[in-house]
């Protein structure tokens, strides 16, 4: 391997953990000072796919069915007794979808905001008839760097939407336990599917670690 090739483990920690504890905001200072003078929703950071996907999982211990590219929220106002609801974004970057899933969930503005500006630090924020949260998840890239996300929770009465900033996903494993009835998840209510989805993202933190170790 030649010299040029070695990527030092000091500069490829401190460049994540400059993302990890928000440093990286400064980055788009100018963007937060428009988005708060003009008082309007504005995605900050860096656009990561091309256009924002979801799908949606409904499940019961009995059953789980799976709809992909949701233009109507509406099922938010309707939803079953005894069923359970996951609604996950992927890429977060177009405001009026966003604003969309925040009018049918009755999201808080500022929830919205929090969702939209991918320099956030990792809060949690309790509201009357949800739980925010957010999150930043590292992983490794080919060529050896740090890749950190920002993913965003919020947690209600028999639902989760999540929010990722990209494809890069760290819940396939998930996924096929829901679809093939394996383990707990479609026996117990949606905190613990977001238990479950918190422990594949520390999962990911370990793995990581580990490779920069060895």
């Amino acid at each position: 391997m030649k010299t040029k090739d070695l990527v030092r483990p000091d500069k490829l920690i401190f460049e994540g953990i400059k993302t990890l504890n928000g440093l990286g905001s400064k980055l788009y200072s100018n963007q937060k000072t428009e988005a708060k003078a003009k008082a309007q929703l504005t995605f900050i950071g860096k656009k990561r796919v091309e256009k924002v996907q979801n799908q949606l999982y409904t499940y019961s211990e009995e059953e789980c069915t799976v709809v992909h590219e949701l233009e109507d929220f509406g099922f938010m106002k309707s939803r079953k007794g005894g069923m359970n609801y996951w609604l996950n974004f992927h890429g977060i970057h177009e405001v009026d979808i966003m604003q969309k899933i925040g009018d049918q969930a009755q999201l808080d503005r500022l929830t919205l905001r929090q969702i939209l500006d991918t320099t956030q630090r990792p809060k949690l924020e309790e509201y009357e008839n949800y739980l925010f949260f957010s999150v930043k998840s590292i992983l490794e890239t080919e060529d050896k760097r740090l890749n950190v996300e920002q993913l965003s929770f919020v947690l209600g009465q028999n639902y989760i939407i999540s929010f990722q900033e990209e494809h890069g996903d760290h819940f396939e494993d998930i996924r096929k336990k829901m679809a093939d009835g394996v383990g707990f998840i479609r026996k117990r209510n949606s905190d613990y599917l977001l238990s479950q989805l918190l422990d594949a993202i520390l999962d990911n933190y370990f793995e990581t670690i580990d490779h920069i170790n060895e």
